[in-house]
């Protein structure tokens, strides 16, 4: 029994735990999950299951993101802005506005940070391939690119 969402408790039944009641589910719901766990048997709160299909349709929709989309993912994840992820593919920022807005659309989510969080729990994206720099360092590796670019 606990109070996480149900979004965060099919993340733990896909993660192998075998019986979850939300307590926000109510007191009749608990007493049914407890005599069905007390029994041997999985119980799963209809809430939950809900959720849980819902994010194995999601994975179907994952599979629509190209090689780019995954890259520009990722570069977020690093916490690169925009701009950054635009110098470092070498397209221009409306380029990446316009895959983010596409990333959002297949996806289904609103912001970078329900971005990362689903690409981590689908696993378009590791957490091994993300590296935090420090704000400086981020910047000191653009200012290196920039000046390698005048030279080229």
């Amino acid at each position: 029994m606990n109070s996480y969402t149900p979004g965060r408790a099919a993340d733990f039944i896909f993660s192998g735990v075998r019986s979850y009641v939300n307590v926000l589910e109510g007191f009749e719901e608990f007493h049914r999950g407890l005599q069905e766990v007390r029994k041997g048997n999985v119980y799963i709160s209809p809430e939950v299951q809900r959720k849980m299909e819902h994010k194995k349709s999601c994975r179907f929709t994952a599979e629509q993101l190209t090689p780019k989309h995954v890259e520009i993912i990722r570069l977020l994840g690093n916490g690169y802005t925009t701009i950054e992820a635009a110098e470092n593919l070498g397209i221009s920022k409306r380029t990446v506005d316009t895959h983010k807005s596409d990333i959002y659309s297949i996806l289904n989510v609103r912001n970078e940070n329900e971005l990362i969080r689903f690409a981590l729990s689908q696993g378009i994206i590791h957490l091994e391939e993300l590296n935090f720099f420090p704000r400086e360092k981020v910047m000191s590796q653009r200012k290196a690119k920039k000046a390698a670019r005048k030279i080229a």
